[in-house]
């Protein structure tokens, strides 16, 4: 992670990545060099091992993705100028359509091809889905299938069914589809369309495309379109729905089980309640960087070095840091942490003059952790679900879900906790890429006096860094975002 475990990679140079695969699953691995994971930096990774139902084929990974026609830089600069840029479409593993005669000059034919699998009669099919979106979440489904949902994350859970799955930026789901269609007018002598259909509370896709894959029982039918329809409009319904959700918490049951007991936390929860929201700039208080509004999770956007790492800086003390840096020390080892964050603003005293709150969605997402899942509500946050007499029931303590990204909702919060049995600075950020370049960041400095031991190299990070500081020295990169 550039500025914080490591530098830029400088061109013409490479590093190399070791690491003990602690859990199996699927993820993916992307650029954190500022906006460089929307223009396509990014791939999918396998870890293999057991699932939590039995499976014939592994179709292996597949990307739900949003599209622009522009360059992340260019439309980063419309979030900065308060008109957060719409994607102009969705893909499914790469693949999708755009209709030309919305008028871009840039648009040709002929139409690109759709993702297409083939299934055979009675076969269950592993599908492991990853949201690689810019700043969109999808409703993911296949018409008249049955998806069984096995993992969340890296989080093998125990086996749910569902229609339609709603998968945020960030997050990954292994479901297994059995080839048996059923509902009203099925046969598996005709095609099914898979569909990704955008969540109009969480993103703003200009010319969505909803049929974006199919399914196709017989080859010889590469030519002809589904006429499959949804399975929620199979029922008279006239419209899908888009509404923002995370996947119920209720459905996610680690298989593996893990309990947190009330009040077994080494920290103060009231210190650890972050809030998010737009910082604007004052003629009392102008923002560094340029004078846009920027968002962020603690008391200022964050802004990173890209040149001197927070890894190369641990005989510092927290407080002697910078404040853009936004790090926030957790010195415990092998004790519960507790997190709050909160998308309503209360603004206590600390915060930035101009911080307002906007209400919207944010993925979150932790590096360094999988963390539990205490919480998650879309009413105001208040603390005093502590301590009233019901509040067992508040929280999510008996072996809740697990997993490393959790949709913040609309003027809500999430409660999240994790185990310091992993020191080292750790990024926690919102997956919304406008939003992250912005400053919605942070990091949580974990259990600073035992970092050191666990560098196995860190001659190559500084190697690393000198490499891109001599490059950087004669090209003066401009840094226009926060570095993540």
């Amino acid at each position: 992670m550039h500025g914080i475990t490591q530098c830029p990679i400088a061109p013409e140079h490479t590093y190399t990545y070791k690491f003990r695969a602690t859990e199996y699953g699927h993820t993916w691995y992307h650029s954190h060099y500022s906006l460089q994971y929307p223009d396509g930096v990014l791939g999918p990774m396998i870890i293999h091992g057991p699932q939590s139902a039995n499976y014939d084929v592994d179709v292996g990974t597949v990307l739900v993705s949003d599209w622009s026609h522009e360059t992340a830089f260019i439309d980063f600069f419309g979030e900065l100028t308060g008109n957060p840029p719409p994607m102009q479409s969705n893909l499914l593993q790469g693949r999708g359509r755009f209709p030309c005669f919305q008028g871009d000059p840039r648009c040709v034919g002929p139409p690109g091809n759709y993702y297409e699998l083939n299934f055979e009669k009675g076969k269950k099919y592993l599908l492991r889905l990853i949201n690689t979106s810019t700043a969109s979440q999808f409703k993911f489904s296949i018409d008249n299938h049955i998806l069984t949902v096995v993992s969340a994350d890296f989080v093998p859970i125990h086996p749910y069914q569902t229609k339609y799955l709603n998968i945020g930026i960030g997050q990954r789901y292994s479901v297994i589809v059995e080839a048996n269609p059923s509902g009203p007018d099925v046969s598996v002598n005709r095609d099914y369309w898979i569909r990704t259909i955008p969540a109009a509370g969480c993103n703003n896709i200009q010319f969505p495309v909803k049929q974006t894959g199919i399914i196709r029982y017989f080859s010889n039918s590469t030519y002809t379109l589904p006429v499959s329809s949804f399975w929620v409009t199979q029922k008279g319904q006239t419209t899908e729905p888009d509404d923002c959700d995370d996947e119920d918490m209720k459905n996610l049951v680690p298989v593996v089980p893990k309990s947190l007991v009330p009040g077994d936390y080494a920290n103060n929860y009231s210190s650890d309640t972050y809030e998010v929201g737009l910082t604007e700039p004052t003629i009392e208080n102008p923002m560094p960087h340029g004078n846009y509004s920027r968002w962020d999770i603690a008391t200022l956007p964050m802004w990173l070095e890209w040149g001197n790492p927070t890894i190369l800086n641990l005989d510092k003390n927290v407080s002697n840091m910078s404040q853009e840096l936004s790090i926030v020390p957790e010195d415990y080892q092998n004790r519960w942490v507790v997190l709050v964050v909160v998308g309503n603003l209360t603004l206590p005293s600390g915060h930035s003059a101009g911080k307002q709150s906007i209400p919207t969605r944010h993925p979150i997402h932790l590096h360094g952790h999988d963390f539990i899942l205490l919480a998650q509500n879309d009413t105001q946050w208040d603390a005093s679900d502590w301590t009233a007499a019901d509040a067992f029931n508040n929280m999510n303590y008996n072996n809740p879900p697990r997993r490393d990204v959790a949709l913040l909702p609309r003027n809500g919060y999430i409660v999240i906790a994790f185990k310091t049995d992993n020191p080292g600075p750790w990024l926690i950020h919102c997956h919304i890429a406008w939003h992250a370049s912005s400053g919605l960041a942070m990091q949580i400095m974990e259990d600073q006096e035992n970092i050191e031991r666990t560098i196995r190299d860190k001659r190559a990070i500084q190697e690393t860094c000198d490499a891109w500081n001599t490059w950087n020295a004669t090209r003066n990169v401009e840094q226009d975002d926060s570095g993540v």
